[in-house]
């Protein structure tokens, strides 16, 4: 049987052993993790999950591997998404409610993820603008847009290559302008007052020169932080 919580202490132990004492922006990523544990951690005791339970629930069979600081298991069909074994970290922990991960399941493959989307091998990241807040549950502060109602939301899917990009370039100065904890492999939600934050950080980046895909993420903050602003919403960021 795959031990899917041994791979992920192992890969936890070397990361933070090896990795994290060398690289500042390693540094960085440890020390947002330790903040995503002071601010969850009592939630976090209240519902406990075996991560060897979440894999063979949703990606049977599935074998964990390494990618950089994370253990990543994917399973085809596609239809088995983010939620779903993709990313088990501390956004698995936190969406781990049994219900509400059916709830999860069941909106995404309304959604019909096969139309028009940028595949992550099974796993969907996006941006999500929020229209309107009304009748959403919320997870802390992040409110929960799989449960939105058509037209609530708009979303922008990223591919891997984006995750990449926006973890060297936009992930860190973001997080200190705005106070977030944006990081790939978990959830985190913008207000309307951190969207102007980082409206004005966007308008500056895109004075200076810029990969062309990056400019074409950036764009689109800049449209979804400036409708957030107007609507007293904000942006969802599932990476």
């Amino acid at each position: 049987m795959s031990d899917s919580k041994q791979r992920y202490s192992d890969s936890s132990r070397s990361y933070i052993g090896n990795d994290v004492p060398g690289s500042m922006v390693d540094q960085g990523r440890y020390d947002r993790s330790k903040d995503r544990e002071t601010r969850w951690n009592e939630s976090w005791k209240r519902q406990p999950v075996d991560l060897n339970d979440i894999v063979s629930r949703f990606t049977p069979g599935a074998q964990g591997r390494r990618r950089g600081r994370q253990v990543r298991v994917r399973k085809r069909p596609v239809e088995n998404r983010r939620g779903h074994g993709g990313g088990l970290s501390a956004h698995i922990r936190q969406k781990n409610e049994e219900k509400r991960q059916a709830q999860r399941s069941a909106w995404k493959q309304q959604r019909n993820p096969l139309q028009n989307s940028q595949e992550k091998g099974n796993v969907i990241m996006e941006l999500v603008l929020v229209l309107s807040l009304e009748g959403l549950n919320y997870y802390g502060y992040i409110p929960e847009t799989f449960q939105a109602k058509p037209g609530q939301t708009e979303s922008f899917e990223l591919t891997e290559g984006d995750e990449d990009l926006l973890d060297k370039d936009f992930i860190g100065p973001i997080d200190r302008l705005c106070n977030s904890l944006i990081d790939p492999g978990d959830v985190d939600y913008l207000n309307a007052e951190q969207c102007k934050l980082m409206l004005g950080w966007l308008e500056w980046r895109l004075t200076e020169p810029i990969n062309p895909r990056l400019e074409t993420i950036y764009r689109k903050l800049v449209e979804f932080a400036n409708k957030a602003i107007e609507l007293g919403t904000g942006i969802v960021f599932d990476l």
